[in-house]
């Protein structure tokens, strides 16, 4: 692993995969890709659901890359995707949501010291009965 993190079994088998690749073929994987090309093949992806025999449909275009934003093309249509982004297209078209473009309001917390506790105030335990089946059901 190139940045030594935690990895899953789909590690291995996508490596076994290039692999039998190599061995069953006279061609390296990717050969015909630069390293431009192949950064951003797997930087850049496009999920498409469909119902079928219907026009109902939603793309999902993601930017995976950390630092760098992407212009993707998608049904003859280019995109902009900023870094680590998700855009949602309902009609394939049309891009009504990007993650990338959401602010939201937030607060901050104080702790503000108390200067004079109430010593005098304790807790105090109780002991409370907790009905069981046996409570209702005499024998």
């Amino acid at each position: 692993m190139i940045k030594e993190k935690q990895h899953t079994r789909k590690v291995d088998v996508y490596s076994f995969g290039i692999m039998l690749w190599e061995l069953l073929t006279p061609l390296k994987p990717f050969h015909d890709m630069t390293p431009e090309q192949l950064a951003f093949a797997f930087s850049i992806a496009a999920r498409v659901y469909e119902k079928p025999v219907t026009s109902v449909c939603a793309a999902f275009l993601t930017n995976n890359d950390i630092r760098v934003a992407a212009t993707a093309t998608f049904k003859g249509v280019e995109f902009y995707l900023p870094p680590r982004s998700i855009s949602i297209l309902p009609d394939r078209k049309t891009v009504i949501f990007n993650t990338q473009k959401v602010t939201s309001q937030h607060n901050a917390k104080g702790y503000h010291p108390v200067k004079e506790s109430h010593k005098e105030k304790k807790w105090k335990m109780h002991q409370e009965k907790i009905p069981t089946i046996s409570d209702q059901w005499p024998h």
